[in-house]
């Protein structure tokens, strides 16, 4: 009985054990790696260049591999006019850059621009660079417009804006970095039953020392040469227990996640 309730003890830490695992894998797909907004300037807009410089200007967590929108709602209706700069910029908040430096198999794509509710299509000038560095710290930029750095971004053309300006975009390989190991299945080990090996000398009727007695017999002559045996097995219970201390054992590391 009491082998039974160490195995059925063990067998919830287990089963606890794997869901905190899941929580916390959980937590951390929601965790936020950078932020996302439109930076540059034009027509009368103040500028923003990083968030908060212009409320006008929103800004994202970017949390994983998805689509996001950033937008820019004008203050008041103005004209880009034909000197002005915008573009996507995706910070790091908590990695060291936002750059393919820091995620190998990172991608950024763009996927919609509309200015005043009205869809661009051409995105063909467009430049999307996922290892800008302006500083120390790496960022990932897609140009929309571009009259100040010379990349020949022209996907928004010299125009009125009443309203606003939406980017739509979309970030993979992020999936890849945050992989953690499943933990390994394990089966449980098959009760034995260990045959005994006893054996019984013909002239003491003893048993050799140190053996497991399977059948202790004695024969009767008054009986008729009757024989009475008593089988024994070995204790299965501390197979089952070793098993699941290694299921405990493997969904621990599981919660070991990547820092």
């Amino acid at each position: 009985m009491k082998m039974k309730n160490m195995i059925a003890t063990l067998a919830a830490v287990a089963v606890s054990a794997t869901g905190f695992a899941a929580m916390s894998l959980s937590a951390s797909a929601d965790a936020e790696i950078g932020k996302a907004y439109l930076i540059g300037g034009f027509g009368a807009e103040t500028q923003n260049w990083k968030p908060g410089d212009n409320p006008n200007a929103n800004n994202v967590s970017v949390t994983g591999d998805g689509q996001y929108e950033v937008a820019w709602t004008v203050s008041e209706a103005t004209n880009t006019g034909n000197s002005w700069f915008l573009a996507v910029c995706i910070a790091p908040t908590s990695a060291d850059n936002f750059t393919t430096d820091t995620f190998p198999n990172l991608a950024v794509s763009l996927d919609e621009v509309w200015v005043d509710g009205a869809q661009i299509t051409d995105f063909s000038t467009a430049v999307i660079n996922t290892a800008f560095y302006e500083t120390s710290t790496g960022v990932t930029r897609i140009f929309l417009n571009d009259d100040w750095t010379g990349t020949g971004a022209n996907v928004i053309a010299d125009t009125d804006v009443t309203t606003d300006i939406k980017v739509k975009f979309t970030v993979s390989g992020l999936a890849a970095e945050e992989e953690t190991t499943a933990a390994p299945e394990t089966t449980a080990a098959p009760e034995t039953t260990t045959a005994a090996a006893g054996t019984t000398t013909a002239a003491a009727g003893t048993t050799a020392a140190g053996a497991t007695t399977a059948a202790a017999a004695t024969t009767a002559a008054a009986n008729g040469g009757t024989t009475t045996s008593n089988a024994a097995t070995g204790d299965t219970g501390v197979a089952v227990a070793v098993a699941a201390l290694a299921v405990a054992g493997g969904v621990a590391l599981v919660s070991k996640k990547r820092k």
